[in-house]
């Protein structure tokens, strides 16, 4: 039986995550955020970890992304957004 290929919808302008998810084997899609939602959010504040910005961020764009692409998505389609 063959495997079955991932299908992701990725929230993101960047080449190489484009490149790599296409080296996993996965079925890609893009639809990157606005430039608006990362604009949007408030600055890292005092005390907030690294970690923690960048997943607000993340976050951020994976609501944006689900928001406008929810009509679109296929049931078995996974939706990925990530911030560096």
């Amino acid at each position: 039986m063959a495997a079955l290929r991932r299908l992701i919808l990725l929230a993101s302008r960047s080449p190489r995550r484009l490149e790599l998810a296409r080296e996993a084997g996965w079925m890609v899609r893009v639809a990157p955020p606005s430039e608006e939602v990362e604009e949007s959010q408030p600055p890292r504040a005092a005390g907030e970890s690294l970690e923690r910005f960048v997943a607000r961020l993340a976050w951020a764009k994976a609501e944006e992304i689900g928001r406008l692409m929810a009509a679109t998505m296929e049931p078995q389609e996974t939706l990925i957004a990530c911030d560096t």
